[in-house]
């Protein structure tokens, strides 16, 4: 298939085929799609599964330039520049325009042929006599039906204005131009774009003087004079000189450079330009924009980019939305590339072959740069016209773009651009070839960085392995991108014999706590202990495993080890002891050669095993000292503890309820008698639970057989009498009353049960609507906390039609009996209707107020005797009625 030389994505967001390698859509059914990999490795096969539905041709690249990549620049100067500040790039059939404003007051049309890459011819077309102002900025050509319009902006303070540019049915044409003069709050416009949102057209421009945002609206043609509106500063707006306009998704956003704040605003119009905006000031992203002049966003495969042009500088900025088009881009600087020169604005993205350029007007040099981000050429194939392309691999590490280009050149044309990062795989070295001695080991793999797998020629999937044989050893890894790296080490056996050494004492041997012992090694020319040391004799006085190794005199190692542990203890002192006062008695010690007891008071012989003790009145703690059976030098002690004679206790006297019980509790002995009571539940019990009556004191005599000592102790249970609770109600549940006063008295708190058809459970007197008659316990506690109970019942009888009833006849006659006909009694809920009817059929009284009745009066100031019809419609707590009846009006 062959390739255009150059295809033009034009600056507005309206055009149906972005060629900025992002997914692109159309009114037609097929879609280009494709899967890759996200990440392989270098010179690893890449399999591309085609998932287009609808296509016919199509064109594969495999290393389309990257707008992450550092572009290439390059500037040349046309004749016919001054000041060149905005440009527009216009193809009209084969061939390519670009328009340029000249800061000073004119326009420039460069002619490049069929590709934007050809040396244009440059013509300068004047000022049309004076209607391009000096000053002019910003400049926006589209074709509307068969003709080109132009819409050019710029001029400061009073000549502010928008110029139109007609240039018929061919761009190539001398435009008539058109002064349209000062429409839209114009102050210094900057920058110009035109949008179609598929019925009407809009023009948008910044005004730096003014900080403010003009909107225009030519309605269904390019050819009408717009309308305009000033939308005001939005996005702190500080002397706005460039912005770009772009649909993400379904919402649609300008950005805008703000010179002389250094920052850039981000306009937000929703789903549609035609909205009203708000704005927001993103900020200076990175902190290196330098009086930024113009900027464009541009999709790359799925990301969001931004170029910015920096006056202070003469750099470019690009930014990445990383995270979404409306969270804060990280910032870098690209540089000075292409001889850029007071960089005044960027133009609409154009691709070259699988290159991606775009212009920048240079106004100090009057010269054009143009930046290129070129295709790579690290894929084994650069392209395919495949449905399924081959395999290709990468052997440059490096984020690489994949697109796809569908029906190229058709109506139906449609593309995807998907990126892959290629990584280098994992470099493995397990060191050089090594020996080792008869009967030692050595430790394959150490300080590796971390991989996911690992596997060993022995099977070991370990990150190391611990050798003792000769042999070749291999180990392949697995990074996280699946990328593998394998090494081998090979182990041969040293021919030297290997040391003999040998630790005396041989046997595993015991010290005294805080004692030593001296080992020796012997067989080897050289010594290293575990404890660093590197004498052939060390001492040791801590418990522990100690190992040596020493060196051959052919430099093979030999290992010994000795474990050293402390000899356990054998002295014994015996138990604590609790004595009475003044009491004698024998403490017995154990596990000694020799006995040394301290202190020596009250003891019968100090020196022995088992001497006498004479306990005083205070506690007192003996030491026993001596050579244990291990010939070690050890100590252990006994309490003698003295009794308390003032131990005895009851718990103080207590408060009960009537009918409840409280347990007792005595301590201070082992023998308890509490004297005769049929309200305690054991007489022998230190805690007998006690059940009185009526207020009791309980006694009891508490013992201790050790020491001889009684003592008699009472206390005293109160018993409070339980409150007097009395339940009652106002009224049962009947058709006329759908709820029942509950009240309780003789308590503080009360609870309610059944609950369910309470209003509030825990209250005295609760409102009761049960759809049954209902039996209610209420619960009620007083100041002591405590508690009784009375019962209720509320009778639910909504079964009487007596609430229904009418009277036949009312005398209205003022003698206060009987002088109105009404339906209070029927506890109406809602929905009420009561209407009355003389023999002619007209309606004499009606109401939806329950409480109002009919007096007889209808037109005159007599009640009128006769027979009426009455119609009754009405919720009522035993479901809707509907009545009709006759009643007679009587003198």
């Amino acid at each position: 298939m062959s390739m255009p030389g150059v295809t033009l994505a034009f600056k507005t967001f309206f055009v149906s085929f972005l060629l900025q390698l992002c997914i692109l859509q159309n009114a037609f059914s097929q879609t280009a799609n494709f899967s890759i990999p996200d990440t392989v490795c270098v010179n690893t096969p890449v399999n591309v599964q085609n998932l287009t539905t609808g296509g016919s041709t199509y064109y594969w690249n495999f290393c389309s330039g990257s707008l992450s990549n550092t572009p290439t620049g390059t500037n040349f100067t046309p004749v016919g520049l001054s000041l060149p500040v905005f440009t527009d790039i216009v193809k009209d059939g084969a061939n390519y325009y670009v328009f340029v404003v000249n800061h000073s007051g004119s326009l420039t049309r460069m002619d490049f042929g069929n590709s934007l890459l050809n040396s244009p011819v440059s013509t300068n077309l004047g000022n049309f006599a004076g209607i391009i102002p000096f000053q002019a900025e910003g400049i926006d050509i589209q074709k509307d039906g068969a003709n080109w319009f132009g819409y050019l902006i710029g001029g400061q303070s009073s000549n502010s204005k928008l110029v139109k540019l007609s240039f018929g049915t061919a761009v190539n044409n001398v435009p008539i131009a058109t002064d349209l003069g000062n429409i839209g709050n114009l102050a210094f416009p900057v920058d110009f774009t035109l949008a179609n949102d598929g019925t009407n057209w809009y023009g948008f421009t910044v005004n730096a003087d003014n900080n403010t945002i003009t909107k225009y609206n030519f309605g269904t043609s390019l050819n009408n004079t717009p309308t305009a509106t000033n939308l005001g500063n939005l996005g702190n707006l500080n002397y706005p000189v460039g912005f770009f306009i772009i649909k993400d998704g379904t919402s649609f956003y300008m950005f805008v450079a703000n010179r002389n704040s250094n920052t850039i605003s981000r306009i937000d119009f929703g789903n549609s330009i035609a909205n009203t905006p708000t704005g927001t000031n993103i900020g200076n992203p990175g902190n290196i924009l330098s009086l930024p002049r113009d900027i464009n966003v541009i999709r790359d495969c799925g990301k969001v980019f931004g170029f910015i042009g920096n006056e202070g500088t003469n750099e470019i900025t690009r930014i990445d939305f990383n995270n979404g088009i409306t969270a804060l881009p990280s910032a870098v600087s690209i540089g000075n590339i292409g001889g850029v020169a007071f960089p005044h604005s960027i133009s609409e993205v154009f691709r070259s072959g699988d290159a991606v350029n775009f212009f920048i007007p240079n106004v100090t040099s009057n010269s054009i740069s143009r930046l290129t981000f070129n295709n790579c050429n690290s894929s084994s194939i650069p392209s395919s016209t495949n449905f399924t392309p081959p395999s290709f691999q990468y052997n440059l590490a490096g984020t690489y773009n994949i697109s796809l280009f569908v029906n190229e050149g058709l109506p139906t044309q449609n593309a995807m651009c998907k990126s892959i990062t290629v990584v280098n795989p994992p470099v493995l070295n397990l060191g050089n070839d090594i020996s080792i001695c008869s009967g030692s080991a050595t430790v394959l793999g150490q300080n590796l960085p971390p991989y996911i797998s690992y596997q060993w020629s022995t099977g070991a999937t370990t990150p190391t392995i611990t050798i003792t044989q000769p042999g070749n050893y291999s180990l392949i890894v697995t990074d996280r991108f699946g990328c593998t790296a394998s090494d081998n080490i090979t182990v041969t056996l040293a021919s030297l014999p290997t040391a003999t050494v040998n630790i005396f004492p041989g046997n595993d041997t015991a010290i005294c706590k805080n004692g030593s012992i001296t080992v020796q090694a012997s067989g080897a020319t050289s010594y290293l202990w575990s404890t660093n040391e590197t004498t052939a004799s060390i001492t040791i006085t801590t418990p522990g495993t100690y190992v040596v190794t020493g060196l051959a005199a052919g430099g093979c190692y030999g290992t010994d080890t000795i474990r050293v542990t402390n000899h356990s203890k054998t002295i014994n002192a015996g138990n604590d002891t609790s004595v009475c006062q003044n009491q004698q008695i024998q403490i017995q010690g154990s596990g000694a050669t020799t006995f040394s007891w301290t202190p020596t008071t009250g003891l019968s012989n100090p020196n022995i095993a088992n001497p006498v003790v004479n306990a005083g009145s205070a506690n007192l703690t003996y030491y026993l000292t001596g050579k244990d059976l291990n010939n070690c030098d050890d100590t252990d002690s006994v309490k003698i503890i003295i009794r308390s004679q003032q131990q005895f206790s009851i718990n103080p006297p207590a408060s009960i309820c009537k009918d409840k019980s409280v347990q007792l509790t005595a301590a201070g002995g082992n023998l308890y008698v509490w004297h005769a009571s049929p309200y305690l539940s054991n007489l022998n019990s230190a805690t007998p639970v006690a059940s009185p009556i009526n207020t009791t004191t309980f006694t009891v005599d508490i013992t201790d057989t050790i020491c001889h000592l009684t003592s008699s102790m009472s206390t005293t249970i109160t018993v409070l009498p339980l409150p007097v609770i009395n339940a009652t109600k106002v009224n049962d549940i009947t058709c006329s009353i759908d709820n029942s006063q509950l009240m309780a008295t003789g308590g503080i708190n009360y609870t309610w049960t059944p609950s369910v058809s309470l209003n509030n459970a825990a209250i005295a007197n609760p409102v009761a609507s049960p759809a049954i008659s209902t039996l209610y316990t209420v619960t009620g506690i007083d100041t002591s906390g405590c508690t009784n109970t009375d019962t209720v019942t509320v009778n639910v009888n909504k079964l009487s039609a007596s609430i229904m009833y009418l009277p036949n006849a009312f005398t209205p006659n003022g003698d206060g009996k009987n002088d109105c006909f009404g339906i209070k009694n029927w506890s109406i809920s809602n929905g009420m209707e009561f209407s009355i009817f003389n023999r002619y059929g007209e309606r004499v009284f009606y109401t939806t107020d329950p409480a109002k009745c009919w007096n007889g009066l209808y037109k005159t100031d007599k009640p009128l005797p006769g027979n009426y019809v009455y119609y009754i419609k009405a919720k009522t707590a035993c479901g809707n009625v509907e009545k009709k009846g006759n009643v007679l009006l009587l003198k």
